[in-house]
Formats: structure tokens, sequence, C-alpha cells
């Protein structure tokens, strides 16, 4: 049986890393948040909000959904 990248945290709500994966899962999230909103800011793309908003929620999405398909309750 694989292991699951991500399970419940051990006290409050969510979900936490439980392997080097979901780890590096959610060290490239946030490189990919940061490093978007810098490079959007220097493009002049990213100079409306709306537009920052819209790559950050995509961003997000995919994020929430490689926890979603890699969680455990039981880990």
């Amino acid at each position: 049986m694989r292991r699951s990248w991500f399970g419940p945290k051990q006290m409050g709500w969510g979900a936490s890393p439980r392997t080097w994966q979901g780890w590096l899962v959610t060290a490239l999230f946030v490189v990919a948040l940061v490093g978007g909103n810098v490079l959007l800011r220097h493009t002049g793309w990213g100079a409306h909000r709306l537009n920052r908003l819209v790559v950050d929620g995509a961003l997000l999405v995919v994020f929430l959904a490689v926890i979603s398909l890699t969680y455990d309750a039981n880990a």
C-alpha cells in the first residue's frame, strides 16, 4: 500500500504533509505563489489585483487537488 502524502494535523483542523513528497508539493506551491506574484508585478500583466487573484486562485486549486488526491484520514 502506498503511503499518503498528506494526513490530518495532530491538533487543529486541516491537512499536514506526511512524506517528503507532501513537503515538496507544499514548498513548490509556496515558491510558485511568491515567484508568480513577483513575476506578474514586473511584467505589467500583474498590475491589476484581479489578475494576481486569478493566478493565485488557480495555484490554490491545483494544490488543494493534489492534497485531496493524496490525503488519508487514517494516517
